[in-house]
């Protein structure tokens, strides 16, 4: 059964079809709904898909030796961290470690641009999440393409005196799209070699 809220009537079944349509402000009737939901422990489901995840990240470091690298990187952050930080992301390969590999053990540490897959998205986010946030630790793991899309924004973690984390994940692709000719173009590369400037030194 679909359960459709909106505060707009019109937005009501209006992409899928709906069981029970809702008119009215979401979080107003979440308040409503949520003490009507008996609690449920899904233990046992959740070590399966830990399990099944362990075993699908070995079987791909495995299939593609490059990876050992960003993997450890991001598991040394996680580790130095606690998993305590709040994460920000761009979009491409390290968007994916990250989420696979971070371990979070925090809800409302992990902001990325999932459905939109906008790059240039992890360094501007890291800024906002410590503006919003300053008490905790900020990390944004990014790729050398992403960051290249938004460095400017350098200027305005400095302007407000952020501390912010930047690790970035530079094989001198867009590393995604690389991946893609990769699998389904025949390695028939086109318009993702880049370069770059001195990281570090910026």
């Amino acid at each position: 059964r679909v359960v459709h809220v909106d505060i707009d009537p019109a937005e009501i079944g209006k992409n899928v079809q709906t069981s029970v349509p809702v008119v009215g402000d979401a979080a107003e009737v979440l308040k409503l709904l949520i003490p009507e939901v008996e609690e449920r422990r899904y233990d046992d489901w959740m070590a399966w898909i830990d399990s099944r995840r362990d075993r699908a990240m070995s079987e791909a470091l495995e299939d593609r030796p490059e990876w050992p690298e960003p993997y450890t990187i991001i598991k040394a952050i996680a580790k130095a961290t606690n998993g305590d930080a709040i994460v920000t992301t761009d979009v491409g390969q390290h968007q994916m470690w990250a989420a696979q590999h971070f371990g979070f053990k925090h809800p409302d540490r992990w902001i990325t641009s999932g459905g939109l897959g906008t790059m240039g998205f992890g360094l501007p986010s890291a800024i906002g999440a410590k503006i919003g946030r300053p008490d905790l630790e900020v990390w944004t793991i990014i790729g050398d393409g992403g960051f290249q899309m938004s460095s400017n924004e350098l200027a305005t973690a400095v302007q407000e005196n952020l501390d912010i984390n930047i690790c970035i994940i530079n094989n001198g692709y867009l590393g995604m799209v690389r991946q893609w000719q990769d699998l389904f173009h025949a390695k028939n590369y086109s318009e993702v070699r880049i370069s770059a400037p001195n990281f570090e030194k910026l």
